[in-house]
């Protein structure tokens, strides 16, 4: 039987996820057991038909998968990947599922903890089952595994930096390190191995493009707004595989970015200086402290490791290690002071993620100390030296280069094992497509030719633009405000980032029939809930003269046609033929 066939055995056991089995007894560490964690946010996806396929997470919101009494050396690893499946974010990229995560050549990075022994690093046992996951892809794994981290080679546990070879490691044995799992792995002849960034953290090189083969970490020559001068590394995996953090796989000629992915694994942990150690935090595990005069390290406040996520390379998926965590005094997090808690959670979305396990695992469990450092850490907070803080810079960093991130718990959906043993499950995700189709006849002269098309669900909040004129996109909309006003304003682009602009943008066509077609996924390009949706085109006729075409449609049974309503604002008429009539029409799968 194939690595895969036995995990997919695995997995299908899993589909009455709620008599899951719950861990091992592990060693308490702690003086105290763990207080119980709140119950997670909910997805605000009203109950609909249950199908078993899926759960959906309402349009626009970032999904952050729980699972509850895990010790990472179990099944946890397993229930989280069936998790993800249902909820829209496989872990597996095939044919079948290309929205997936990992692809079956992908060089897989692990941005793990190492700068400290005990419970202050990634739990072993956790990294052993993410690697066990990857190497049973389902098309058969031909990649690589590489585990990774810089402690800097200065502070830590010993005072000299990281380890991927920790005595006492944080594990069920205690005693299991890194490299012990590296080392199992390679005895059966996987492509796993380890890189210590510390070793090279103080040799500045230039990337391999340039002819520079060295290991070392390349570093811009620029101060960003935050403090931040970006640095990153290239090395040469023990397989010879050559990699750049920021570029992605280099083949001797040029860089494969797609094929390198990172899975940041941060433990979640408190800290002395900036509060909370998690997804966001752990990017500084990335950069050379040294190389540049302690910029990184003193950037964090300011929102740096947003900059370093946003200009080097944005986590593929990041799974917090909440198995042990540590409330108090950290980042070191002695065996003595460490809190079982039997968690991991995972998420595309660093920042919702944070902002998650800061208020419902970590906080909690500070509150029950003393010296009231709870309030400090809360991600809410807006005060200059509290976590919420420097993770809203942070996000603000990632928003501006466009990435889909978000601390409004209105945006996040928590996705539990109990949502998949409930009787009443969300509907199933639409699987088709969708098509707009109208004319275009170009008008002479300005302040004319301006449209946009775009979804809304049934509440009115936009969910996806196919396309907007590049002139009103690009800056328009700022000094002539009769370009395209509702879609401006329901797209919030004074908010968005250039990346994000540019995606939905581009010249206006030349004139004729013109079609645009949606595949039904939202912004962050996960398939959305079948149910009500709201087709709009809107077109800047002339001046104060506007159009606006809307057709409401359920989506997600048959194929159907319709047609949209059209009304007209402003006084002329003379422009009323510039678009229309539009048809929508639906397609399934």
């Amino acid at each position: 039987m194939s690595r895969y066939a036995a995990f997919s055995l695995f997995l299908a056991a899993l589909v009455c996820l709620s008599g899951c089995a719950t861990a091992g007894s592990a060693s308490s560490d702690a003086a105290e057991s763990a207080p119980s964690a709140p119950e997670p946010i909910q997805s605000t996806q009203a109950p609909q038909a249950a199908t078993p396929q899926a759960v959906a997470v309402r349009a626009g919101a970032s999904a952050i998968f729980s699972i509850e009494n895990t010790d990472g050396a179990d099944n946890g690893v397993a229930r989280l990947i069936a998790l993800m499946e249902r909820g829209g974010t496989p872990f597996y990229q095939t044919d079948g599922t290309p929205r997936g995560i990992i692809a079956a050549n992908d060089v897989v990075l692990l941005e793990i903890n190492c700068q400290w022994a005990e419970r202050g690093g990634t739990n072993t046992d956790l990294i052993k089952s993410v690697i066990d996951a990857v190497l049973a892809h389902p098309d058969g794994f031909r990649g690589e595994i590489v585990i990774a981290d810089n402690g800097q080679a200065q502070y830590g546990s010993e005072g000299g930096g990281g380890s991927l070879d920790w005595a006492r490691a944080n594990s069920l044995t205690r005693d299991q390190s890194a490299q012990d799992v590296i080392n199992a792995f390679a005895a059966r002849g996987e492509k796993v191995s380890g890189v210590l960034w510390d070793d090279f953290t103080a040799v500045r090189v230039g990337e391999f493009s340039t002819g520079d083969m060295a290991d070392g970490f390349v570093v811009e020559d620029e101060i960003r707004p935050t403090g931040l001068e970006i640095s990153y590394a290239k090395f040469t995996t023990a397989f010879g595989t050559r990699v750049s953090f920021r570029e992605g796989v280099w083949n001797g000629s040029s860089y494969d970015p797609a094929r390198l992915k990172v899975i940041n694994m941060p433990v979640l942990k408190s800290h002395g200086l900036y509060q909370v150690t998690g997804a966001v935090k752990s990017y500084m595990g990335t950069t050379s402290d040294k190389l540049t005069d302690r910029r990184a390290h003193n950037s964090i406040g300011a929102g740096g490791m947003g900059t370093q996520m946003a200009h080097t390379r944005f986590p593929a998926l990041n799974i917090i290690d909440m198995i042990w965590t540590g409330p108090e005094r950290g980042p070191g997090v002695p065996f003595a002071r460490a809190v079982e808690t039997q968690r991991i959670a995972a998420s595309v979305d660093p920042v919702a993620l944070d902002f998650w396990a800061a208020k419902y695992v970590l906080m909690p469990q500070a509150e029950t100390l003393p010296g009231g450092r709870a309030a400090a850490m809360d991600p809410a907070g807006t005060a200059p030296g509290t976590f919420g803080h420097w993770l809203r810079l942070s996000m603000d960093e990632l928003l501006a280069a466009g990435y889909s991130v978000t601390m409004d718990e209105a945006n996040m959906a928590v996705i539990t094992e109990e949502d998949i043993a409930s009787a009443a499950l969300p509907a199933a995700l639409l699987s088709g497509s969708l098509t707009v189709t109208f004319d275009y006849t170009r008008q002479s002269g300005s302040a004319s030719n301006q449209f946009a098309v775009w979804i809304e669900d049934a509440g009115g909040k936009l969910v996806k633009t196919l396309y907007a004129t590049r002139f009103t996109a690009d800056g328009g909309w700022e000094f002539r405000e009769q370009s395209l006003p509702v879609w401006t304003e329901r797209f919030g682009i004074a908010r968005r980032g250039d990346a994000e602009i540019d995606a939905v943008t581009g010249p206006t066509p030349r004139e004729g029939t013109l079609v645009y077609t949606w595949d039904g996924s939202g912004e962050a390009g996960l398939p959305l809930p079948a149910g009500e949706y709201r087709v709009m085109v809107e077109g800047s006729l002339r001046w104060e003269n506007q159009v606006l075409y809307t057709c409401d449609i359920a989506l997600g049974g048959d194929a159907k046609d319709a047609q949209a309503q059209v009304s007209y604002t402003g006084g002329s008429h003379a422009e009323h033929g510039m678009l229309g009539p539009v048809t929508v029409s639906w397609e399934p799968n």
